[in-house]
C-alpha cells in the first residue's frame, strides 16, 4: 500500500473501458510477449553478462557496459519506489 492514494479520474476509466472494449485475442498475445522480453530480471540478467563479458575478455566496451548495468539497475528500481509511494486505483480491475 502506497503513502498517497490516486484514484481514477472519469478520463482515466473512459479510456480503460475504451481500451476493454477493443481488445482482440492475437494483439493481446503480441503485447504479452513484448512485456516478457522488457521484464526487469531479463533486463537485468542480459546488462550483467554484457558487463562480465567486457569484464572478462578487457574489452574497450568495459565504461558502455558499466553504464549500461547501472542505468538498467536504477530503471528496475524506480518503479519499485514509486509503487511503494504511491497507489495508483486502476480503473478496472479483472478478475
Amino acid at each position: 500500500m502506497g503513502l498517497v492514494r490516486i484514484r481514477p479520474t472519469s478520463f482515466d476509466r473512459r479510456v480503460a473501458q475504451q481500451i476493454a472494449a477493443r481488445a482482440r485475442p492475437v494483439p493481446e498475445d503480441i503485447e504479452k510477449t513484448l512485456t516478457w522480453g522488457a521484464d526487469e530480471h531479463l533486463l537485468l540478467g542480459g546488462a550483467a553478462a554484457a558487463w562480465t563479458a567486457a569484464v572478462f575478455f578487457r574489452s574497450p566496451l568495459r565504461a558502455a557496459a558499466g553504464h549500461l548495468l547501472i542505468v538498467t539497475a536504477v530503471s528496475a528500481a524506480v518503479p519499485h519506489v514509486l509503487k511503494t509511494t504511491f497507489e495508483q486505483v486502476r480503473p478496472i480491475e479483472k478478475h
